[in-house]
């Protein structure tokens, strides 16, 4: 039987049957879909995207290469597919971004290893082509870097390098952001480390000559730096040593916009090989026992009392001075000079 057309031509009547296998297929596809895929990203809708349907985080498209049963491959594109989340609740998450493909060559949908972007695992929720959930991800046969026999944990995220190995040693290297054809695009910034090695010491170094090290084996802590340091505190800064506190530095400068007060439980030295100067409103200086002064020349510049406060000039016209002569008699003479009005002696 056949059917002529409007236009005069005949439709061969086999067209116009219904083929039920056909339908039940093309059912199974949409709404029965439960098998474990595996697909490339090539497109990626961020939250605020207007494609974005769900708005609970980055969305993607999924091109998997499937074959119906014994029938031809084709390639079949799962939109706005979202990823599982670790722990589903409000107060948890770790979030990370899948990265789309940016480039693809020849034959890159039957070989995975010659396009760049993520290699993903996909399950259709309650069996729905149009409900895909990426479950995670394979391996991609052009990275590099493989799991090395002596780490237990090796994994990388935009160049941020993580390694745990044998004996729980932990790694973190900083090595610049990465393109998604694993270029590193700003090694001149990467080199920065954070590490604890097997006995718990702790190193912060940017690979130049500043470091912190914390030394628990030996209970010690290490700070260098190639240019500069900076402590600032917005209230106290407290340093306590049992033993000694050595500095060396060019030249000291330390102010107190205060008060300035230092202690000495014994002694104290100061030393220098220049001058010395002390400049204050006024000075004052006890000693329990004895003061010993030396020096070539000693400069007293201004009022001076001996004794204390107050009384009369030491020397002046009329003092007169009590000794023995010649022959061993008392004789009392004169000042004859310098005098001094600057010299005073407490009476």
């Amino acid at each position: 039987m056949s059917e002529k057309l409007p236009g005069g031509s005949i439709l061969n009547s086999s067209l116009l049957t219904v083929d039920d296998q056909e339908h039940l297929a093309a059912f199974n596809k949409t709404y029965n879909n439960f098998a474990l895929r595996v697909g490339i990203i090539n497109a990626c809708y961020e939250t605020d995207d207007e494609s974005n349907i769900s708005k609970i985080g980055p969305e993607y498209d999924v091109l998997v290469i499937e074959q119906d049963e014994n029938k031809s491959i084709s390639g079949i594109q799962y939109r706005n597919c979202i990823s599982t989340d670790t722990f589903g609740n409000i107060s948890d998450f770790f979030e990370f971004r899948y990265r789309k493909q940016t480039k693809a060559e020849k034959n890159s949908k039957r070989n995975p290893a010659k396009q760049n972007g993520s290699f993903v695992l996909l399950l259709c929720l309650d069996g729905s082509s149009e409900k895909g959930i990426i479950m995670g991800a394979l391996p991609h046969a052009s990275r590099k870097e493989k799991l090395d026999k002596d780490l237990h944990l090796h994994g990388e995220y935009n160049g941020l390098n993580i390694k745990i190995d044998k004996d729980g040693a932990f790694t973190i290297e900083f090595k610049g952001p990465r393109d998604d054809n694993g270029k590193y695009t700003n090694e001149e910034a990467g080199g920065s480390t954070l590490s604890i090695d097997k006995d718990g010491q702790i190193d912060l170094n940017t690979g130049n000559d500043d470091y912190i090290r914390i030394d628990k084996k030996n209970k010690d802590i290490g700070l260098k730096a190639g240019q500069h340091i900076g402590l600032t505190a917005e209230k106290n800064i407290g340093l306590i040593a049992k033993g000694n506190i050595s500095q060396t530095c060019k030249d000291l400068i330390a102010k107190a916009e205060g008060k300035a007060s230092i202690e000495s439980a014994s002694g104290m030295d100061l030393k220098t090989d220049g001058s010395m100067k002390i400049n204050a409103a006024s000075l004052t200086v006890n000693a329990d026992s004895s003061t010993k002064i030396t020096s070539s020349q000693i400069t007293l510049d201004g009022m001076t009392f001996v004794g204390g406060a107050g009384g009369t000039p030491a020397i002046i016209g009329t003092t007169q001075f009590l000794g023995t002569g010649n022959l061993g008699a008392p004789v009392m003479s004169l000042a004859i000079g310098p005098f001094s009005s600057k010299v005073f002696i407490a009476t």
